[in-house]
């Protein structure tokens, strides 16, 4: 009596290889947001392993029985057939989230599944591929660091890739500078002037420098701390009031005095700033000619702190060919 072949042993090799190293090959189980990345996967595994045409339709079950010489004999491939079709569909829901077997309840053979997964994610997907066609085009840098903002990007890319949606390098370029702060103007710009020379890659290492740049050029701005009044610090001035009566000179602009720094003893140079129009000293001895102020006007300090003004005169250089103040001091 001839022995019963056991059908577990006709299996392919190849199939008995994919099970063997399923959930190494596919690690990610589908759900409805992986699906373009998961139907590339196991559809890579599928044709590596020789199995893909028993999923996607192209590999029909054979006959049940053969005509071989007159006589009908069962066919011995249609007998390994749904054990073939059984591993696979177990294969299938093995690397499916539980959420999405919900959907394939009453389907019993691999390619019905593996054809109402396309017709269900397709549909999702256009519209998944549209959701990030929108990010793309809304994306924008806000407070975020440049790199998580050109990751960000970069993640919304290889999504669109993954969903066989893949975008243009330059429309993702513009994408980047659209969403850039006014403070980038200058840059973008430059990098749109030039779009069709520059990569993705190098617009990134631009935008990374820059920041660096802008960074630094706030580090480098002047603090707004307030000013020392103390007299070495800023102006003469002695202890008690005076009157406020109208200086008898004509009227000047509010005299601008750039000098703040701290210091703890007597100074009797001059301090000056390119875009000062006025001098100002803590002594007196420095001037070739004064008197008691009693004007309005005051010095502005760097921090925007208004001083008061003790005395005016005037430098031996600067009294004017007709021996008046050239400027209140």
């Amino acid at each position: 009596m001839a022995k019963a072949i056991d059908p577990l042993d006709a299996l392919p090799t190849g199939l008995k290889l994919f099970i063997k190293n399923l959930h190494s090959l596919s690690p990610e189980k589908l759900d409805d947001t992986n699906f373009p990345s998961w139907i590339a996967t196991t559809s890579a595994n599928l044709s590596a392993h020789r199995l893909l045409g028993y999923v996607d339709g192209t590999i029909t079950a054979p006959p049940k029985t053969l005509d071989v010489a007159g006589s009908t004999d069962i066919n011995p491939e249609f007998e390994v057939w749904p054990v073939i079709n059984a591993q696979l569909c177990a294969c299938l829901l093995a690397i499916i989230s539980p959420s999405v077997q919900n959907h394939l309840h009453g389907l019993d053979t691999a390619a019905a599944i593996w054809e109402h997964l396309q017709l269900r994610y397709n549909s999702l997907s256009r519209t998944h591929i549209f959701q990030l066609k929108e990010q793309l085009h809304n994306v924008q840098k806000g407070p975020d660091s440049m790199q998580k903002y050109l990751d960000s990007v970069v993640k919304i890319v290889a999504a669109l890739d993954r969903a066989k949606a893949a975008v243009p390098e330059h429309d993702v370029i513009l994408g980047v500078l659209r969403g850039l702060l006014a403070e980038y103007a200058s840059i973008k710009q430059n990098i749109r002037t030039n779009m069709e020379n520059v990569t993705f890659a190098q617009v990134s290492s631009w935008l990374l420098a820059e920041e660096l740049n802008l960074q630094m050029e706030q580090k480098l701005q002047p603090s707004d701390s307030p000013a020392t009044t103390d007299p070495h610090t800023a102006l003469y001035a002695q202890s008690g009031g005076r009157g406020r009566g109208q200086f008898s000179g004509p009227p000047s602009p509010s005299p601008q005095a750039f000098y703040a720094s701290q210091s703890t003893g007597s100074n009797g140079n001059w301090f000056l700033d390119t875009g000062a129009n006025t001098h100002v000293t803590p002594d007196l001895s420095r001037l070739y000619s004064y008197r008691p102020y009693s004007g309005t006007d005051s010095v502005t300090s760097a921090g925007g702190h208004p001083l008061p003004i003790a005395h005016v005169g005037s430098d031996p250089g600067q009294q004017n060919p007709h021996g008046e103040i050239q400027r209140p001091l």
